[in-house]
């Protein structure tokens, strides 16, 4: 190992011989640095032949700069040992350090900056220090080797992307702070088994698991509000999902092509159930649609409040659903929603009236035999009504407690 001592920051380059420097393939650093002598330090990438660099024992040093991207594709880069002192590890720092396998990340550092690590596809572990409290877009985005990692609970930001790509992640820690999974976060990252998301979190956005292809198990929290759209798109491993009361929203294509899902319930408070989101679900049995009572109406019945809406497609291609109960609170519902549902043999719609059904909701939907159950004293309404009155076999069910 080469050790310079470099006591006048800024000198660093003069201490050794260019033929010197040239040669260098083990590198410690002592004394003082400043931002010049840490881009000297990264051109010398181009004799590609420094692969352990040790400054953790200088001073001065309190970013990495992103001016230059001053060690982006620094491919014999294999260790690094940063200082303390060093508050923020900039954009693209280490980005494309194709061999980088160790990184020691000192206790100040309180940002990492986007694309800072990514396509580091040998880093197979990092720690992240307790006080850090944001991570930028994609920072570790396609750093294939990179197997588990722990989020600390100081974190309080995390941008999109930032683990999309990470082929061998397997386990993840999500931090209390968050109030939001952000989108592409978890995106194809194909070896992740299961995620616990913490109490707190609010939102998961659009792609943020999609292609997570062996994740089996998520359990969401009970503050959830929103699943954006493709959030969990291509899952096909994922058997159960348990969506919170809290939820009010799933985006488009949310659970599209989940093969593996069995059974499904919908929160009560779920107003929308949005285009394509149980599309593909080949393997879907059951699908539970609940609704809630909220008020009392001036006749003395109650008013029902749940979803309201199932959006086009949304059901397509669940091959394996063989009864569908729609709720009291249904008002629409969209075209193809039903699509290649071949097996379907009942449908129940506790709507007092008839929803509205767009020309093909319930195309593939065998309607000369599908028996209908619909409130007793609307059979007629639905026998008249646009999309319902294709069914062939419509019964009464029981509707004391249905308002109208």
């Amino acid at each position: 190992m080469t050790i310079v001592n470099n006591t006048t920051a800024g000198q660093l380059e003069k201490q050794l011989t260019a033929k010197e420097w040239s040669v260098i393939t083990d590198l410690q650093v002592t004394g003082t640095i400043n931002y010049n002598d840490w881009k000297f330090i990264g051109s010398l990438k181009r004799h590609n032949t420094l692969s352990h660099l040790d400054i953790s024992k200088t001073q001065g040093l309190t970013n990495t700069g992103e001016i230059d991207y001053v060690f982006s594709k620094f491919k014999s880069l294999d260790t690094v040992l940063l200082p303390e002192g060093v508050t923020s590890i900039d954009a693209c720092t280490f980005e494309s350090c194709e061999n980088l396998q160790y990184i020691s990340l000192p206790s100040t550092v309180k940002a990492i900056g986007e694309m800072a690590f990514k396509g580091c596809r040998t880093l197979s572990k990092i720690h992240l220090p307790l006080g850090l409290k944001s991570i930028g877009t994609y920072a570790f985005w396609d750093c294939t080797a990179l197997h588990s990692i722990t989020l600390p609970e100081t974190l309080e930001t995390l941008d999109g992307g930032v683990f999309a790509n990470c082929s061998d992640l397997k386990e993840i820690a999500l931090p209390q702070k968050l109030k939001k999974i952000p989108e592409n976060c978890f995106r194809n990252c194909v070896a992740l088994l299961s995620v616990a998301i913490p109490e707190g979190i609010e939102e998961i956005k659009g792609k943020a698991f999609e292609h997570c292809m062996r994740l089996t198990d998520v359990k969401l929290p009970g503050t959830l509000i929103s699943i954006c759209e493709e959030a969990f798109k291509g899952c096909i491993k994922l058997k159960q999902v348990n969506l919170p009361d809290s939820l009010v929203e799933i985006g488009k294509k949310a659970f599209e092509d989940c093969s593996s899902l069995t059974v499904i319930t919908l929160p009560r408070n779920l107003k929308v159930l949005c285009n394509e989101v149980l599309r593909g679900c080949s393997h879907l049995e059951r699908l539970n649609i609940p609704s809630s009572m909220s008020e009392m109406q001036p006749n003395g019945k109650w008013k029902y409040t749940g979803l309201q809406k199932i959006g086009e497609e949304s059901l397509r291609h669940c091959r394996s659903l063989t009864n569908i109960a729609l709720p009291a609170s249904m008002r629409l519902i969209e075209s193809h929603a039903f699509r290649g549902c071949k097996l379907v043999s009942t449908i129940e719609c506790l709507a007092p009236k008839p929803p509205i059904a767009m020309p093909n909701s319930f195309a593939g939907v065998d309607t000369e035999n599908v028996v209908l159950f619909v409130p007793t004293q609307q059979i007629n309404n639905y026998r008249e009504a646009n999309g319902w009155n294709k069914f062939k076999i419509v019964k009464g069910k029981d509707d004391s407690d249905i308002f109208v």
